[in-house]
C-alpha cells in the first residue's frame, strides 16, 4: 500500500501481471499492447513517487512518469528488434 492515511494499494503490478498475460494470449496486438505496457510502466515510476522512493524527474520535473515509462519499454520491448549498429 501507498504510504497515508487512505491506505491506497498499489496499482502497478496487478497492471504488469496483466500486461504479461496478454501478451502470451496476444489478445491486444499493436498499439493498445503499447500503451497498456506504457500505463503500467508509468504508473509504477509514479507510485514509487509517492512513496518518496527515488525517482529521477529530469526534464519533465512533473510527469515522473512519462520518461522513465518510454525508455523501460524501449529496453524491454523494442531494443532487441534493432541491429546492433542502429541502436
Amino acid at each position: 500500500a501507498l504510504p497515508g492515511p487512505l491506505g491506497i494499494t498499489r496499482r502497478a503490478p496487478d497492471l504488469y501481471e496483466h500486461a504479461q498475460t496478454e501478451e502470451q494470449d496476444q489478445v491486444l496486438p499493436g498499439l493498445m499492447d503499447e500503451m497498456r505496457w506504457l500505463d503500467c510502466y508509468a504508473l509504477a515510476v509514479m507510485e514509487e513517487n509517492a512513496c518518496m522512493g527515488r525517482v529521477v524527474t529530469a526534464p519533465t520535473n512533473g510527469a515522473s512518469g512519462i520518461v522513465p515509462a518510454t525508455l523501460t519499454y524501449y529496453m524491454r520491448h523494442l531494443r532487441h528488434r534493432q541491429r546492433e549498429n542502429r541502436r
